[in-house]
């Protein structure tokens, strides 16, 4: 269930500007939700609260032109269903304003965060990318050179030289012809017995 989840999560990061902008919507949809719940435990709470969570998520899934969309409609939502009466054009106070204004400053620094985050993220999968194909081509590499030294090393070894050092008589000093492994190590001093 976690992996289709985290599945899902990842395939939202690469979908086209509609259905990101549709994910906005849903996200304000979700916090208008929240936002009315919290209305019936505490009619006095805050305005804006849900509405920064959904201009991150929104922002983070779908880019700065979803955070955007997703705090504009969080400002809407809120003035239109969830502002007290005393909130009307006419008595516009201080407080309001400083309310509104700090909504929009964080969704703007909020928007900000996640398409910093996005771009680094999108930096760091690109460069790992990067990082593995170049491991790749360094590991073909290293079995060519591999491959290399084994063709010369087997032709090196299959000369007549080879076999006219392996059929030599045996001495009763050196013991039984040389062998294959004998050769590759060097020539054995008279004590060794193979």
């Amino acid at each position: 269930m976690i992996a289709w989840v985290t599945s899902r999560w990842h395939s939202i990061w690469h979908v086209g500007l509609t259905r990101r902008l549709f994910f906005a919507v849903a996200c304000v949809g979700v916090a208008t939700t929240v936002r009315i719940g919290l209305g019936r435990i505490s009619p006095d709470s805050a305005v804006f609260a849900p509405y920064y969570s959904a201009t991150l998520v929104a922002a983070l899934v779908g880019g700065a032109e979803s955070g955007t969309l997703a705090a504009a409609l969080g400002a809407i939502a809120a003035y239109y269903l969830f502002v007290p009466e005393d909130w009307g054009l006419a008595s516009f106070r201080l407080e309001q304003l400083v309310s509104l204004v700090l909504y929009g400053t964080s969704s703007l620094v909020i928007i900000w965060a996640a398409q910093s985050y996005r771009g680094l993220l999108q930096r760091l999968r690109a460069t790992e990318a990067t990082r593995e194909l170049l491991n790749r081509e360094l590991v073909h590499r290293i079995k060519n050179i591999l491959a290399n030294v084994q063709v010369l090393s087997g032709k090196v070894l299959s000369t007549k030289r080879f076999y006219a050092m392996r059929s030599m008589p045996a001495s009763p000093r050196l013991g039984p012809p040389m062998t294959f492994s004998s050769n590759l190590i060097g020539t054995a001093p008279p004590f060794v017995k193979f």
